[in-house]
């Protein structure tokens, strides 16, 4: 049997997660963690055959706790479980080396099946990602946006809503709507999950 890690900064999902895949009785252990820092300590205390990551942790990138995963255990697979589905991350993730990326909506029967796919060697896509796989990604730079374009993109980046944005930059909902429709035609992308798909792609937000 097999141990199990989840890092997702979300509570609730990570536990539910945990919860889940204990009452299979199939792993030796499967703990659940919030934070890059307590993926550390958990890797030097424990081999872990997989790591289940979600990529945008509180004021972090998961894509920073792969990289380390597989330059320091590179025995250690790792899935992506994310809301965020798009070309950028998938480039990414590929180039470092992830066995499987699925959006966090795949039923737990899948998700289950997955799981032992990958332990088993094997790669496992969201059907979503598989006309990603012949397709270039765009050569996209968030740096060309001017200052406050970059200011409103970090905010989107961090899950703010166009009111929060608003606040936090005192300017108008209607202002920041504006603001976001002509950083999504500078950066060629079509809505704010490729927004910060794209992002994090080219910045490493």
């Amino acid at each position: 049997m097999s141990n199990i890690l989840i890092v997702d900064d979300h509570k609730m999902v990570r536990e539910g997660l945990q919860s889940l895949l204990n009452t299979t009785n199939a792993f030796d252990c499967v703990d659940a963690i919030g934070t890059l820092d307590e993926l550390r300590e958990a890797l030097k205390n424990i081999s872990y055959h997989l790591v289940i990551m979600d990529l945008k942790l509180t004021n972090e990138s998961g894509l920073t706790g792969i990289t380390e995963i597989k330059a320091s255990y590179p025995k250690t697979k790792v899935l992506i479980l994310s809301a965020f589905i798009d070309q950028y991350f998938f480039k990414e993730a590929k180039k470092i080396g992830v066995e499987g990326y699925l959006h966090k909506r795949t039923d737990f029967k899948f998700l289950k099946e997955s799981i032992f796919q990958i332990l088993n060697n094997e790669t496992v896509y969201d059907e979503a990602l598989k006309s990603y796989q012949s397709k270039p990604v765009q050569d996209i730079c968030c740096q060309d946006l001017t200052k406050r374009q970059t200011e409103i993109i970090n905010l989107l980046c961090l899950g703010k809503t166009n009111k929060e944005i608003g606040s936090a930059l005192n300017l108008s909902e209607k202002t920041v709507r504006n603001y976001l429709s002509v950083i999504f035609k500078k950066i060629n992308v079509s809505n704010r999950s490729e927004a910060v798909g794209c992002c994090i792609y080219n910045q490493k937000y």
